[in-house]
């Protein structure tokens, strides 16, 4: 079974973001089951300081969704000058903090939810909150250009 290297990218962004404001990641970037899970890239991802969360007060009437905008972040990720002339993008994501849970559950993995075509991280609105109160550290991020 072959890894998709670009999951792993794509993991990494996203947390390397949300620990602090700057804050070094490891990316996958293994080709081979032996080097699998192998630190072999480093790069820094910086909060976007001058981003703010979509204003929902005059169009939006859904608490779920109000609550899921004011929780929008965006970190800027390094990237090759032919993808961007300032070498940063951003990336939306909003973060749904694992609760503490009655139960004491082992150590997992954050959980990342990708939205399809013609859609933003907001469809997670609802799922969101429920993974965090079953004890899932939960990401949506938005994908770039849609």
């Amino acid at each position: 079974m072959r890894k998709n290297r670009n999951v792993g990218a794509i993991v990494a962004v996203v947390t390397a973001g949300l620990v602090a404001s700057r804050t070094s990641a490891f990316v996958p970037m293994a080709s081979s089951p032996a080097s699998w899970g192998k630190r072999t890239a480093v790069f820094m991802a910086e909060d976007d300081m001058s981003f703010s969360p979509p204003d929902t007060a005059a169009e939006i009437s859904e608490q779920a969704c109000t609550d899921a905008a004011a929780r929008m972040r965006r970190i800027n990720v390094p990237v090759s000058t032919t993808v961007s002339p300032t070498e940063t993008v951003g990336i939306s994501y909003i973060h749904w903090p694992a609760e503490k849970t009655s139960t004491p559950t082992k150590k997992t993995l954050p959980l990342l939810l990708v939205h399809g075509f013609d859609s933003s991280c907001l469809e997670y609105r609802r799922l969101g909150p429920k993974l965090a109160a079953l004890g899932i550290d939960t990401y949506a991020v938005d994908i770039l250009g849609w």
